[in-house]
């Protein structure tokens, strides 16, 4: 009786670090369509950096563009949600983005590389994890 407990328990926990893998692999799929989706049909415009917030870090500090842009004849500010480690922009510079049509405060920068490595990331332990249970039912 107790082997079964464990049994049913161990493929229990399979089927969660499975569901896990394919959460994690939709999430990383979310936002590279997301990327394409706001770069494909929405908006181009040129920004300007107005500031750059910082925020305390591990390893230092974390800066927060802040892009001042307008749409239609609208003036918007936003600030990225993800920091950078460096500061890459400084005050004033122009910078190519697009933005939502139908949320003009949501806007991508196209090379942003920390987006990008969090997807990347997401799909990489998605797929190892997901590669690490097929193994283990193979090989049992």
């Amino acid at each position: 009786m107790v082997f079964a407990i464990t049994e049913l328990g161990g493929k229990m926990l399979q089927g969660f670090i499975g569901a896990l893998g394919i959460i994690l692999i939709i999430c990383a799929i979310s936002i590279f369509f997301y990327r394409w989706y706001i770069m494909a049909s929405g908006i181009e415009v040129i920004a300007i950096v107005i500031k750059t917030d910082t925020k305390p870090a591990d390893a230092g500090y974390k800066y927060f563009p802040v892009f001042q842009y307008s749409v239609a004849g609208k003036q918007f500010e936003t600030k990225l949600i993800f920091g950078y480690l460096f500061p890459k922009y400084s005050n004033g510079a122009e910078v190519r983005i697009f933005c939502d049509r139908r949320n003009p405060k949501r806007i991508i920068v196209p090379r942003d590389i920390n987006r990008n490595a969090i997807a990347i990331s997401l799909l990489v332990l998605g797929l190892i994890i997901i590669g690490l249970l097929i193994l283990d039912t193979v090989v049992s």
